[in-house]
């Protein structure tokens, strides 16, 4: 019986290791003398194999690769009777004769492959490479899936730069009359008591409830996989105005990610919690802003390796740190209801993806490194916003355009297969790196305590992939 050692054996090793267990009969000696196994070599010519070395064998007796005199190798789960992969010396092919010998016997095998084989396994018959294939196509979009779940949380939390934009914060301002004021410690009588004072509105406390969804399409580049992914992102907070420049809230999502590869690669999921709290300043026109958001997500997928394999699945955790600076300048016309002007930022986001090995697949099952990735988008833009009053509510449109550049870098990931001492490198293939924003939302003021809140914003122009955000808000004041 031929038995390798584990895969992550051989890898460690640098190569690969076939071991002829030693067989005793009644006497003691050895019973394992001229065995021999057929095998056959199917042999592109520019397979590579350096000759095997052959340990001495314990209790005498010699072995070596008979028929083609060079290297055989033998690769599959012991026991199965399914995976055989079968190497030798460049342009020998047809079939060659490994003489076990008597005793223990041990190959070591280094080979490089540099065109590819065909193996077959229970239904399926086809390359070695197109075993691997999907799983470095998908692995390559991995990180892409990430942020684009990472940006539907952070998508804007609670509309506040929505309501900067609009110049709040500032006296005259469209929401100025949230910030009349309210009288307290006034008593029934004519004179004004001294403990009588207004308390600024922006001094309060809001609650808030949000629904963040988002659409990302990238469309396959080169090996790297196509994808889409649908993200939906509910969350609450809340938010304090610690004095009339200053405001500092707190967010808690929860992210839902459901992302399937083209072709029928597979799917992922990603679900998990994530925390962001923000600071904001408001002085006159000029308003800035600084979020941090830390996310922590199970990944789960599934993959379709090649017809005539089982699906493959893997699960794994990976987290997400990010950091959004926006800042701007406000000019105001007709009274402050009409306010408009240039706004600027900066997007920074670090995320990892842990190591993991898939489940089933078969002979296709894989192994992914640690893979890290970041994304750093800077913009520019002008926005417009306009405040109407009406019967029921106190309506404010703000339309905005953007020009953005996302740069984007990722470590990459080793891709090995389970079964098999066989590994390669996923690469990373990014779309366009330039594009425009195009961004419009209202708010409905019902009253000063009560505020919703629709968004939505679009990619165009970008190379080989489309994105769209939109978001719900509703807010109470008190």
């Amino acid at each position: 019986m031929i038995s390798p050692l584990a895969p992550a054996q051989a890898q460690s090793a640098g190569a690969v290791f076939i071991s002829a267990p030693p067989s005793t009969g009644g006497s003691g000696g050895p019973a394992l003398v001229g065995a021999t196994l057929d095998l056959t070599l199917t042999l592109p010519p520019d397979w590579i194999v350096t000759p095997p070395t052959i340990d001495p064998p314990t209790g005498g007796g010699s072995g070596g690769a008979g028929g083609t005199g060079g290297a055989v190798l033998v690769v599959g789960p012991s026991g199965t009777g399914g995976a055989v992969l079968v190497v030798g010396p460049s342009g020998t092919g047809g079939t060659g004769i490994l003489d076990l010998g008597p005793g223990p016997v041990s190959y070591e095998i280094t080979a490089t492959m540099v065109g590819d084989i065909v193996v077959t396994y229970g239904d399926f018959s086809g390359s070695l490479n197109s075993l691997m294939a999907s799983g470095v196509g998908t692995s390559q979009v991995e990180g892409h899936a990430l942020i684009g779940g990472g940006m539907t949380v952070s998508n804007d939390i609670n509309n506040h730069l929505f309501g900067l934009r609009a110049g709040g914060g500032e006296e005259g301002s469209i929401s100025s009359s949230l910030n009349e004021g309210v009288i307290m410690g006034q008593g029934d009588g004519e004179e004004e008591s001294p403990v009588v004072k207004t308390l600024p509105r922006s001094r309060q406390w809001e609650v808030f409830t949000t629904v963040n969804y988002g659409n990302v399409r990238i469309a396959p580049i080169t090996t790297q996989s196509g994808v889409v992914i649908d993200s939906w992102a509910p969350g609450v907070g809340i938010e304090r105005h610690l004095s009339r420049g200053f405001t500092l809230g707190f967010a808690a999502s929860y992210l839902t990610s459901h992302q399937s590869y083209t072709g029928g690669l597979g799917t992922l999921r990603l679900e998990g919690p994530a925390l962001s709290t923000y600071l904001s300043y408001v002085r006159r026109s000029f308003w800035s802003d600084l979020l941090y958001s830390f996310g922590t997500y199970n990944m789960s997928s599934t993959r379709s390796p090649a017809p005539g394999l089982p699906q493959a699945f893997g699960d794994t955790s990976t987290y997400t740190n990010a950091v959004q600076f926006n800042t701007g300048w406000n000019f105001r016309f007709q009274n402050s209801a009409l306010v408009t002007g240039p706004f600027a930022g900066i997007d920074y986001l670090h995320g990892a993806i842990q190591s993991y090995s898939e489940t089933g697949g078969g002979l296709a099952a894989l192994s992914y490194g640690h893979q890290t990735y970041q994304s750093l988008v800077t913009r520019v833009g002008w926005s417009a916003t306009r405040k109407f009053q009406t019967n029921w509510a106190a309506i404010t449109p703000q339309l905005r355009l953007s020009y953005e550049r996302q740069n984007l870098q990722n470590n990459g990931t080793s891709v090995s297969l389970v079964n098999l001492p066989i590994s390669t490198q996923g690469g990373h293939q990014s779309p366009g790196q330039d594009y425009m924003v195009v961004g419009a939302g209202v708010g409905f003021e019902f009253s000063p305590a009560v505020n919703l809140m629709l968004t939505y914003q679009t990619q165009i122009f970008r190379d080989h992939m489309q994105a769209h955000f939109a978001g719900l808000r509703l807010s109470c004041r008190f």
